[in-house]
């Protein structure tokens, strides 16, 4: 189309174990890069997007289930977020660990990610961490 033509662009993203299979194709290196930048402690989120067929009235095009809008994704890149952990969490954790505590996370992370902050925050008394996944 020329100038002025409609266009509809679906722009979608999410943990990139979710995303990969909403995508047409990722490159070869796709979870060796999200995997490595995870294990740094970085959040990782996965970026794609398409186009919609143009033809179809806006309507059914606000209608359309996120499934379905979602699939045959161009992959476009990750944004990696560096959150640090704040300074008060050491003296936080540790207090609680000195007092007997059993001190346990919860967190809707990545694996990789929360085993990062685990570590920094000596939650891990050992150098192997084992991750259980249902």
């Amino acid at each position: 189309g020329g100038p002025g033509a409609r266009r509809v662009v679906v722009v979608a993203k999410g943990a990139p174990e979710t995303m990969r299979g909403r995508f047409r194709e990722v490159p070869k290196e796709y979870e060796d890069t999200y995997l490595r930048y995870a294990g740094q402690g970085a959040r990782v989120l996965a970026l794609g997007f398409r186009d919609l067929d143009t033809s179809l009235p806006m309507s059914q095009i606000k209608n359309l289930p996120r499934d379905k809008a979602e699939e045959g994704l161009t992959f476009c890149g990750f944004v990696v977020f560096h959150c640090p952990t704040k300074p008060q969490s050491y003296a936080s954790v540790g207090a609680l660990m000195a007092s007997g505590h059993h001190v346990v996370m919860i967190t809707g992370d990545q694996e990789l990610t929360a085993c990062h902050v685990a570590r920094d925050l000596s939650m891990c008394k050992r150098k192997q961490t084992l991750i259980l996944t249902s």
